[in-house]
């Protein structure tokens, strides 16, 4: 396991060796269950279990992953891999927290920076990345865009300089596979994004290399215009702002939407499932409008929960979960439990009464002396 040696903390392999085992330790997650991929992978979901899933995910979303934030933590990791659901206990849950963030104020978090291209992070994610903040400022100073910023007089300049900073962006960064190597670090998630979207003909063209990369640009174009460009000026860009007002709060939440993309890929789904599941994919993932705009957890969560009705028309699970208020509480009071589901204190129950000890027997008579 490469998870062991590759900071140097554990230089020998063999993580047997007393002096090794003993330092480790294990978080073990009992009845966490199987990740959601297994589910939504499987060859065939039964109706009333995909109705369960779905609304424990939902359940999750609007419980859990969008509140992070409040407690000033990003997970930056959240995939189907990363959440597990128990059939026992009708439960989902997040696992896997090895590089999340905790936030500090309003500053932007070294981690955030230097990620390549992922499939369960917003695709505008290398808006961070110093490297392609350069690349931004040297496209805004060449002269093709100054002649055309020049020659523009309405009153919407982000919309018109998107599609030319978008090309140039393609032309420069995403040429081949070595281009994106040298300017990005690594590739393996753009193989993933080309088979989503053979899988999304509206969004695929006969090269999806390129496909992925005119998204991926688009959606770079898009956040370094709208956070650059006041009051139809070009100044620099401001990613503070963008951190703070869109980005920390989508990031959880496009990598818990990633999760339904195996949907999309199990072919013994239903095809009016796949075909809604496409559309809230499109929406809020593919469509560069949401790069810039702070995901209404709401609204998503309606429309996912709207999955439960295409795939069991007379499914009664429908209402969208309501947020938990929990207490802060540490402990509940004496003679109350935490729910697990809830997390609200609630009465113990009263201990089964103890049975009556049964009556003592009777010594038995004394034995009768025998006759002389």
């Amino acid at each position: 396991c490469h998870a062991l040696t590759r900071d140097g903390t554990i230089k020998n392999t063999n993580v047997n060796d007393p002096g090794i085992i003993n330092n480790l330790r294990v978080l073990q997650l009992p009845d966490g269950g199987f990740d959601i991929s297994h589910y939504w992978l499987a060859s065939k979901i039964p109706p009333k279990l995909f109705v369960e899933m779905n609304t424990e995910m939902v359940r999750l979303l609007v419980n859990g992953v969008s509140k992070l934030q409040t407690v000033g933590v990003i997970h930056q990791d959240l995939k189907g891999p990363n959440i597990v659901y128990s059939v026992k206990t009708n439960l989902a849950r997040v696992i896997d927290w090895g590089i999340s963030t905790v936030l500090v104020g309003k500053k932007i978090p070294e981690s955030v920076r230097g990620w390549p291209v992922m499939y369960n992070q917003p695709l505008c994610n290398l808006v961070f990345n110093r490297h392609i903040q350069k690349i931004y400022n040297n496209v805004m100073k060449i002269s093709k865009i100054k002649d055309l910023i020049s020659i523009y007089y309405g009153s919407d300049l982000i919309s018109y300089l998107q599609p030319f900073v978008t090309k140039i962006f393609m032309n420069f960064i995403f040429v081949d596979e070595r281009t994106v190597i040298n300017h990005i670090g690594s590739i393996g998630h753009i193989y993933y994004l080309e088979r989503l979207l053979g899988k999304i003909s509206n969004a695929v063209t006969p090269n999806p290399f390129r496909s992925v990369s005119k998204i991926i640009c688009n959606h770079l174009a898009k956040v370094f215009l709208t956070y650059s460009i006041k009051d139809n000026k070009i100044g620099v860009f401001r990613e503070n702002e963008f951190f703070n007002t869109v980005y920390k709060y989508n990031c959880d939440v496009i990598g818990f939407l990633s999760s339904y993309i195996d949907i999309i890929m199990n072919k013994t789904v239903p095809h009016a499932i796949s075909m809604r599941v496409i559309e809230i994919i499109n929406k809020y993932y593919l469509d560069p409008n949401y790069a810039v705009v702070k995901i209404d957890v709401p609204d998503l969560a309606k429309e996912l929960m709207e999955l439960n009705t295409i795939m069991t028309p007379t499914s009664i699970t429908t209402t969208i979960p309501q947020p938990m208020i929990i207490s802060q509480t540490k402990r509940c009071p004496r003679g109350m439990r935490r729910d697990k589901k809830t997390m609200k204190c609630i009465k113990k129950a009263a201990p089964p009464a103890k049975k009556a000890a049964p009556p003592a027997k009777k010594a038995a008579p004394p034995a009768k002396k025998a006759a002389p």
